[in-house]
């Protein structure tokens, strides 16, 4: 009897802070979205490899009605230690200040919050300012359309569209890269690379507008000094491919193909590791295209309660915070005590 006890006194808590641990280790995906009837309150929404959905939590963004993309990746926010962390971009208008905000998260495949908590904001760091070419003082604004870390640890990546102040005519588009230090304070302003191995931007521009960009593995690379792979996607569902053979020279066109489906939009798109493109429809239905033949592949439907703005993929790799330890060992120390108190 006192060693069934002995296992209770143990197991019930390690079993509750364990689920502390595993509770979004099967995550693969994230969506960005809002709750029914609060535009303005986002959510980030967990899904599995099936695109099953595993919970949301509600982000810290009163306030900033209108962000509309997330990025994810190791070391793109400051005093994050490289660590994987999220960014939201706060707002998507014609402004012409010379910067975008976007909030921080620590890593939130690593939260110990419930589903339907609050995930705070990153206290080092809450926002950074992403520097635009634009100001007060030129005839074009730069409008960040969507935000998407690159490979290269501490490297964000930033889909820009440049339209004419006067009438908001569309005048070519970019791909900003932003070096984000590895320590600040929060409102730190970012600035675009510009070294002698890395350009600030990529030239993206074949005379139409972009809506959302991402990076993968597309088509065989024509030798080994191509760096990044990229597909731009248009609001009639024309997707541009490009290589990146030198940071510091333009992206060379590698072709298109369309992904438009009737009476659907395309919410959000990201690259596979396998020549394939994965997109999302207004319907929150999933195809996987092979980029090489242009064909189906795959389909999925997402499993969700909530409107979808953008979605990302992301490593299914959980590290446990202080606070989950800090349950952990609490949690041992009561199964001793427990223990004791049995033995008496």
């Amino acid at each position: 009897m006192k060693k069934r006890f002995f296992y209770l006194c143990f197991a019930c808590p390690l079993l509750a802070v364990s689920s502390l641990f595993a509770q979004w280790e099967n995550a693969e995906y994230l969506a960005l979205g809002s709750l029914s009837g609060a535009s303005s309150q986002r959510v980030l929404m967990y899904f599995d490899s099936s695109f099953n959905q595993l919970g949301y939590l509600t982000l810290e963004t009163s306030a900033y009605e209108g962000a509309n993309s997330i990025a994810y990746g190791n070391g793109i926010i400051p005093n994050g230690g490289n660590a994987p962390a999220l960014v939201l971009q706060r707002v998507s208008s014609y402004t012409t200040t010379s910067s975008r905000e976007v909030n921080c998260y620590k890593d939130p495949l690593a939260s110990a919050i419930s589903s339907g908590g609050q995930l705070p904001r990153d206290q080092s760091c809450t926002y950074i300012n992403l520097q635009m070419a634009s100001s007060h003082l030129t005839p074009y604004v730069d409008n960040v359309v969507s935000l998407g870390s690159a490979n290269t640890d501490g490297i964000l990546l930033a889909l820009v569209n440049r339209y004419n102040i006067s009438d908001n005519s569309f005048i070519s588009s970019f791909i900003y890269r932003y070096q984000v230090p590895e320590s600040g304070v929060y409102g730190v302003p970012v600035y675009r690379v510009d070294t002698e191995t890395q350009a600030p931007r990529w030239d993206v521009d074949t005379g139409v507008e972009y809506k959302d960009f991402t990076t993968g593995i597309f088509f065989s690379p024509y030798d080994s000094e191509v760096t990044d792979q990229i597909a731009c996607i248009t609001a009639d569902g024309t997707v541009h491919f490009f290589q990146v053979k030198d940071p510091k020279t333009n992206i060379i066109d590698k072709g298109t193909m369309s992904v438009a489906m009737d009476g659907k939009d395309v919410l959000s798109i990201w690259g596979g590791d396998n020549y394939s493109l994965f997109v999302l429809y207004s319907d929150y239905s999933v195809m996987e295209y092979d980029t090489i033949s242009k064909e189906f592949r795959s389909s999925s439907f997402l499993s969700t309660d909530y409107g979808i703005i953008d979605m990302v993929k992301v490593s299914p790799v959980v590290v446990p915070e202080p606070a989950a330890y800090a349950a952990l060992f609490g949690a041992l120390a009561l199964g001793v005590a427990l223990l004791r108190r049995a033995r008496r």
